[in-house]
């Protein structure tokens, strides 16, 4: 499982084929999406549906929506006609989840903060040595799945289904193996033990090998000093529309957090923003 990324963001094609390790052809799933309301605040709406076809079709009616901050579906097997996710409500264990993320995830005030692209960089290695780690042996489980979480990575691989206990116990172990083996106390990462939850939920993303990341921009100063910087709109529109020529597929260009790409510019000024805005508007 490559580290490198070569083309484009998700299509529908490209969702379906992530469900269909997730979920059965006619599953009954639920997908929530996180959409904001008139005020700015998000609120979850709930679908349950039948079938990857009707998932898919959930999505696309919202994944291009500008207020929509992430949509998910159910990780674990839901009864036929569930109308909640619920303990009672799952029937069968069929996935596992594999969260790598960061230990630390607040500042000295107990703020949220953001990964670093070094920290992401360390749990992205980290997720391919796992992955590998998985595939040898005579028991490999394969190719599975790698997804980028915001922060960190989820690794998922499908299994044969297992009733809740005996599948949360399994899961659990695999969890605690992974956990003893590739967490260190010098690195900023942990595997997520919580993710056995029976009412798991995880995004509804794309394989990572088909999504172009652009993090680093390297270079040369006026002094002929290399350096490595990260993008930003102010200074590498012109490598935006580089990598948009270059993969004429891609349908969705996605800042997230916007904020960690203005460079030097304050985005509380209009003077400083509205000339970026307007340049990124002239890319499309």
């Amino acid at each position: 499982m490559p580290e490198t990324t070569p083309n484009s963001t998700a299509s529908s094609s490209e969702i379906i084929k992530a469900l269909a390790l997730r979920h059965g052809q006619h599953d009954r799933i639920c997908v929530g999406v996180y959409q904001r309301n008139g005020y700015g605040e998000f609120h979850l709406r709930q679908n349950f549906v039948d079938g990857i076809d009707a998932v898919a079709r959930v999505i696309e009616d919202y994944y291009v929506l500008p207020d929509v901050g992430a949509i998910w579906s159910n990780l674990q097997k839901l009864q036929a006609g569930a109308t909640s996710r619920s303990k009672e409500t799952v029937e069968a264990y069929t996935n596992i989840l594999i969260d790598i993320d960061r230990s630390v995830k607040t500042d000295a005030q107990n703020n949220k903060i953001n990964a670093t692209e070094a920290e992401r960089e360390v749990l992205l290695r980290t997720a391919n040595r796992i992955a590998a780690f998985l595939r040898e042996g005579e028991y490999g489980w394969g190719r599975g799945v790698i997804a980028d979480s915001g922060n960190g990575f989820h690794l998922e691989y499908a299994t044969a289904a297992f009733d809740p206990k005996t599948g949360k116990d399994l899961y659990s172990a695999v969890l605690a193996v992974l956990k003893a083996k590739f967490e260190a106390t010098d690195v900023n990462l942990e595997i997520d033990l919580s993710v056995t939850n029976e009412t798991r939920v995880i995004t509804a993303g794309a394989d990572l090998t088909k999504v172009l990341i652009i993090s680093k921009v390297n270079g040369v100063d006026a002094e002929g000093n290399p350096f490595r910087r990260p993008f930003n709109l102010t200074d590498d529109l012109t490598l935006l529309e580089k990598a948009l020529r270059e993969n004429p597929d891609i349908a969705l260009v996605a800042l997230d957090p916007i904020a960690s790409f203005w460079g030097k510019k304050d985005s509380n000024k209009d003077d400083d923003m509205r000339p970026v805005m307007e340049s990124l508007k002239e890319k499309r």
